[in-house]
């Protein structure tokens, strides 16, 4: 908010805030300087002033705005603006903007709706509508929920066609990235069924394998019915051979399904 800023608001006494002496300007500087205290913070000079709410601050630029919203020191040069002054840029130029019609924002959509008000004049209303609503309540004394419409219906029919637009082109985008990314899925989804698919085949031929296996294993041992049988059964080779493919087998099944879990889930996540 502006404010007129008396010079001597500038000034603070040592004595009286009990500051390190290099915390403050000198005779005639335009602002303290910044120094922290020695508990490391950064203390807004006022902060004893009951007008002060600032706690202090570990960095230099929170210092700087608390500076700023004592002394506001960018000041309006509008000569119809006696010393309004502002805490920072922003704030002067929404001011230049609003009060002045600069900075290239020139229409002021939100019209008054009474007749013979000079705010009723076209390109003579409000760049914002809380503005206008303000205008309604202290100048005409309206306090009604319809200002919102009554002052919507002072846009140019080309400010609506354009919003318009814009909402249909962002639609239309927002729909482009859907159905593309709907499609990406799609196409990554194909090669991993393709995959599954795959994988499933290989582990049956596997599993059948290791069937066959386990019975031939299983007519060699039938031979093997008693302790004697070993005397002239020499050689249990055969045996030993189908136990080997068994657990080889089991070692690749469980192989497989462990890269296949991996990269299902690689694939979800």
């Amino acid at each position: 908010e502006p404010s007129g800023t008396d010079d001597t608001q500038v000034h603070v006494l040592d004595s009286a805030l009990n500051l390190p002496a290099s915390a403050h300007c000198s005779s005639g500087d335009a602002e303290p300087v910044a120094v922290p205290w020695p508990d490391g913070l950064f203390h807004c000079p006022w902060e004893h002033q009951p007008s002060c709410n600032h706690q202090p601050a570990k960095f230099k630029c929170n210092y700087d705005k608390f500076v700023d919203s004592h002394l506001k020191p960018y000041r309006c040069k509008v000569d119809s603006c006696q010393n309004v002054r502002f805490s920072s840029t922003g704030c002067l130029l929404r001011h230049e903007r609003e009060a002045h019609a600069v900075h290239g924002h020139r229409d002021k959509p939100y019209a008054c709706t009474y007749e013979g008000c000079s705010r009723a004049v076209p390109k003579n209303g409000f760049t914002r509508n809380w503005n206008l609503q303000d205008h309604m309540r202290r100048v005409h004394k309206d306090h009604g929920a319809s200002i919102d419409s009554q002052s919507g219906s002072s846009f140019s029919r080309r400010d609506s066609t354009s919003v318009l637009a814009k909402r249909r082109e962002k639609n239309r985008s927002r729909s482009s990235k859907a159905l593309s990314h709907s499609r990406k899925l799609s196409l990554e989804q194909e090669p991993a069924d393709d995959t599954a698919d795959a994988t499933r085949t290989a582990e049956q031929a596997l599993t059948s394998r290791w069937y066959e296996h386990r019975s031939a294993m299983q007519q060699c041992l039938q031979r093997y019915a008693n302790p004697a049988a070993f005397d002239f059964l020499k050689d249990s080779s055969e045996a030993r051979s189908h136990f080997s493919a068994m657990v080889r087998i089991t070692r690749k099944l469980k192989k497989n399904r462990d890269s296949h879990r991996r990269s299902h889930e690689n694939h979800t996540g």
